[in-house]
């Protein structure tokens, strides 16, 4: 996942775009909770995200991953939303 972020980084900056920069608006803690609302109640989103993760995996680990998809999948959304609560978005802000 670390040779991902740059691309995790920029597809959700895409996203805040899209959503007309309500995201700079927030307060800080606001901007926490409306990442984790955007990837858990859209799953587009969710799904474009985890699709950048997944493409990467090897065959052994598609394997594993198919093995326990619901429960990979939870920890993968988690471990996304972490990713990406602890970016600053200011610099990926256009006027």
């Amino acid at each position: 996942m670390k040779l991902q972020h740059d691309l995790l980084v920029r597809l959700f900056a895409s996203e805040i775009q899209k959503r007309k920069n309500v995201y700079f608006q927030l307060s800080s803690s606001a901007r926490l909770e409306w990442i984790s609302n955007a990837l858990r109640s859209d799953p587009r989103l969710r799904n474009r995200m985890a699709g950048a993760i997944i493409g990467h995996f090897t065959l052994e680990e598609v394997q594993t991953y198919e093995a326990n998809e619901a429960e990979y999948s939870r920890r993968l959304v988690n471990m996304i939303i972490q990713r990406l609560q602890s970016v600053d978005y200011e610099g990926e802000q256009k006027v």
